[in-house]
């Protein structure tokens, strides 16, 4: 599995390079020799998002017993920027305009429904349940392989 994700990355990073080179140098001088074969590298192009393809759709089906953990850790990550965006402030506050109204005097007392203390720990509920999802990830990556063959002429 690593080293179809690798060979993914390639190919991506392949693409990255060679698709400017076909914007930039399809369009010549009258008379001027051509520095790369435009053709070649549309060619080239077709095959490595062709190889691309092929590769993810290997690397779906080998994820298909994991697939629940990735989603899980995707919500888990969303839940954890949620979770920092809420507002705790909690007791007096005093020389400072209150949080959501400026009309408010510049001394107020606020009450918090959930508290800082508790958010914190879910924060830490969450974090220690990606550690758990990504470990058996991480597992089963090492434990799965997918036959990967990639031209070099499309990494390189």
């Amino acid at each position: 599995m690593a080293h179809a994700l690798q060979m993914k990355n390639r190919l991506i990073a392949r693409l990255v390079e060679v698709s400017p080179q076909i914007s930039s140098k399809n369009v010549n001088v009258v008379g001027n020799e051509r520095e790369v074969d435009v053709r070649d590298l549309l060619a080239v192009r077709d095959r490595i998002v062709a190889k691309n393809i092929e590769l993810k759709a290997a690397i779906a089906a080998a994820n298909i017993p994991i697939v629940v953990s990735i989603y899980e850790i995707a919500e888990l990550k969303a839940t954890i920027g949620f979770l920092k965006g809420i507002q705790t402030t909690h007791g007096k506050v005093v020389g400072r305009r209150g949080l959501m109204d400026y009309a408010q005097p510049a001394e107020a007392e606020y009450e918090a429904e959930i508290r800082a203390s508790e958010v914190e720990g879910l924060l830490r509920k969450a974090k220690r349940r990606i550690d758990v999802l990504q470990s058996g990830i991480d597992a089963h990556n090492v434990s799965t392989t997918i036959d990967v063959t990639v031209e070099d002429d499309l990494l390189y």
